[in-house]
């Protein structure tokens, strides 16, 4: 019991005279069983450190239970965080150039996890301290109301001082193992750490930004396609306007050189006036009613206009399309 607890010691204190010790330990088991030892003691002293404020929450039963359950559940994981951990590691020295077996990153991979255990039970220890000192607002938890607000800003910068310097000294610890046991440069050995979670971030924080661009319209047909009105030669559009109800406005300048007759002009239906004379030159406006949609988005909708000329009393069609925004 003494010479494991000399052993967490010099691996916490320096993990760079640690890995001499280890230098010809050659099988997967005792590495691990280390690390599932150490795991399951410290989710003991995480669940024990948090019993008074488990009890001070609401549904205390049901926070009890959850807690035993994740414990239990913890015991089974513990088998496989090594190996996930490493995992990741050892596509990244693959990456950076890596030429030795998987254990010689199994080794200091899992080393350096049993620090996060020690920072972890002292995170919890130590958040049982500050919540005695300087507890939450219960009060604002019983109610269903907690925010971020309702947690002490002290405790905040504490919990997150210590995620930091467990973050810097797990990834020292590795990047120390990596470098020795796959015969490698620290700088490698960092890059080889850091690669994996660095293109995992830079996808998913992609796959997020492409989401909120979505959800916020950024890549709506409506912001990418421009508001326009087509029609045949002989007529121009002037202006046109659609609301969010349905309602379309469209004037239409003649420009065919004759005047008509007869004139009806339709989108989805057929708007008003109907059966209009309209001279050469002139401009007319035709109000209609269409499908009714959301502010912004991008309403396509096709313009069929029937006329008489006076000259020949021949009936034609032509047609357009409008591509407008509610309003």
């Amino acid at each position: 019991m003494v010479d494991q607890i000399q052993k967490l010691k010099t691996l916490f204190l320096s993990p760079s005279s640690f890995f001499q010790t280890v230098v010809k330990e050659s099988k997967y088991s005792p590495i691990l069983f280390y690390f599932v030892i150490i795991y399951i003691i410290g989710e003991v002293i995480r669940l024990i450190a948090g019993i008074p404020i488990t009890l001070k929450v609401p549904d205390r039963a049901l926070s009890i239970f959850m807690s035993i359950g994740g414990l239990i559940f913890s015991v089974g994981f513990a088998f496989a965080i090594p190996f996930i951990g490493a995992g990741i590691n050892h596509l990244g020295v693959m990456i950076v150039g890596g030429k030795n077996k998987f254990f010689n990153t199994f080794k200091p991979s899992t080393y350096a996890m049993v620090i996060s255990v020690v920072y972890g039970v002292a995170a919890a220890v130590l958040y049982l301290i500050l919540d005695f000192i300087n507890p939450i607002d219960y009060a604002a938890l019983e109610a269903g109301t907690m925010t971020w607000q309702n947690i002490p800003f002290f405790n905040i910068v504490v919990m997150i001082i210590i995620a930091v310097v467990s973050f810097i000294h797990v990834l020292y610890a590795e990047v120390v193992g990596i470098s020795k046991f796959q015969n490698m440069s620290k700088g490698k050995a960092l890059l080889a750490v850091l690669i994996i979670p660095l293109i995992l971030f830079v996808v998913i924080f992609g796959l997020g930004l492409i989401g909120a661009i979505a959800y916020f319209g950024i890549l709506d047909p409506g912001n990418l396609i421009p508001e326009r009105c087509t029609i045949e030669p002989g007529f121009k559009c002037i202006s046109h306007q659609t609301n969010t109800d349905g309602k379309t406005q469209i004037q239409i300048k003649n420009v065919i050189g004759q005047d008509l007759k007869s004139v009806t002009v339709a989108l989805e239906n057929e708007c008003t006036p109907t059966l209009v004379e309209w001279k050469n030159g002139d401009v007319l406006s035709f109000n209609c009613i269409g499908k009714s949609g959301k502010k912004g988005e991008l309403h396509k909708q096709p313009i069929l206009l029937t006329y008489t000329t006076f000259r020949t009393g021949l009936t034609k069609n032509v047609e357009g399309d409008l591509y407008s925004k509610y309003k």
